[in-house]
């Protein structure tokens, strides 16, 4: 009764400062504004339900504001699975020149491994193995220096699991990361978990719970900056992981090509995730999976490369979409980029890096090609369409 009295006093106030705003009255603007913004009666019922669960479905302002532009879908929740073995999963650590934070990286990982978990570690340069972890890690030899896509796709080859967690050299696992994600895979329409991702340098506090893509052109670190003890995460759907790395279905890897060379290194997990989203498969949040990992991932390849793949990324995704809206709305925030550079000119390399992106071949016309082979694969399968929105379960 509580429920429909709440709803019926929403829809009554939100109906009414309606008709009030078109009459010119300044209250009436007031209302909708406030209603708009204020959460409905059966989330607030949702978000008593799942405390024990430790799951809240309270967003931050800025979530809300990609959901009503449509760019991600509205958040789902899950239950929680407990109890729940991992077996056959991957993990591929490709290192781009820093053997030392590929240690660390390893250290990690054998440290918190569930049982029969395959290490494979994809190596760029020579590497004399001196702890001997020959019988426990598998060292692929290098073959150059070709970049992360390259490095990803070469591990993905020589995995023989179907779950692959892609782990950037230099990032740290915590135990009980590969448990807490196994059991979302249950789910056959669930094809990538991303982590959350916490300072290397201050463990308590976010780096990322999840990114979303703004139409400018820029991905934005979810609860950045947040303490996480002093947070409830939700699971949220269709989020994009940190260039950490994510875990994912082998299969659906292997049937979009893997991931792309001419995307640059920082935007390749996202770039893969995206890829899966546009094919109807879902990615979720995990947030007792769980990353060390710092700001920039790997070496860092100067602000002119940067911004060069930055807006590679945006032009490869706009040609996809047909979104001159997006594009002007890009534009607009590049020549205002530009302005700022006649100001600063520490921001120069970042202007010219991206002009030089908006000429770089982006591979639109075969990112078409991908995402319809694996919805070919999907239709194939009769793999059953996700519903834009799933009513909340409990867990137990």
């Amino acid at each position: 009764m509580a429920r429909g009295l709440l709803r019926s006093v929403w829809w009554f106030g939100g109906t009414a400062g309606w008709w009030f705003a078109r009459r010119g009255g300044k209250a009436g603007l007031v209302v909708v504004i406030g209603i708009n913004y204020s959460p409905r009666p059966t989330d607030i019922f949702r978000q008593r339900e799942t405390a024990k669960d430790g799951v809240s479905l309270r967003v931050s302002r800025l979530q809300r504001g990609f959901r009503r532009r449509r760019l991600f879908p509205n958040p789902i929740s899950f239950p929680l699975k407990q109890g729940i073995a991992v077996s056959r999963l991957s993990v591929i650590i490709p290192v781009l020149g820093n053997l030392e934070q590929m240690e660390h990286t390893l250290l990690s990982v054998l440290e918190n491994r569930p049982d029969d978990c395959e290490v494979i570690v994809v190596l760029d340069e020579p590497y004399d193995d001196p702890y001997h972890l020959e019988g426990e890690v598998r060292f692929l030899p290098p073959e150059g220096k070709r970049g992360l896509a390259a490095a990803v796709n070469r591990g993905l080859r020589a995995a023989s699991n179907p779950l692959v967690h892609i782990l950037a050299c230099g990032c740290e696992v915590i135990e009980g990361w590969a448990e807490a994600a196994a059991g979302h895979f249950q789910d056959e329409r669930i094809a990538c978990v991303v982590p959350v991702v916490v300072q290397q340098e201050k463990p308590s506090a976010i780096l990322a719970a999840g990114l979303g893509y703004e139409p400018t052109g820029r991905l934005v670190h979810f609860q950045y900056g947040v303490p996480i003890d002093g947070v409830l995460l939700a699971h949220r759907t269709q989020v994009l992981p940190h260039a950490s790395g994510a875990i994912f279905r082998k299969d659906l890897l292997e049937l979009i090509g893997g991931a792309d060379p001419m995307v640059g290194d920082q935007w390749v997990m996202a770039d893969l995730v995206l890829t899966l989203q546009h094919a109807n498969r879902l990615s979720i949040l995990e947030p007792r999976c769980r990353v060390r990992a710092t700001h920039i991932v790997g070496v860092f390849p100067g602000e002119y490369r940067l911004a060069c793949d930055a807006e590679a990324f945006f032009w490869r995704w706009n040609a996809l979409a047909g979104s001159w809206t997006q594009a002007l709305r890009h534009v607009g925030s590049l020549a205002g980029e530009g302005v700022a550079s006649l100001v600063r000119w520490q921001r120069l390399p970042r202007l010219s890096g991206r002009l030089a992106g908006m000429r770089r071949p982006t591979g639109g016309e075969f990112l078409a090609q991908r995402i319809r082979r694996l919805r070919r694969a999907e239709e194939s399968r009769a793999v059953r369409p996700f519903p834009a929105r799933q009513p909340l379960a409990k867990a137990g």
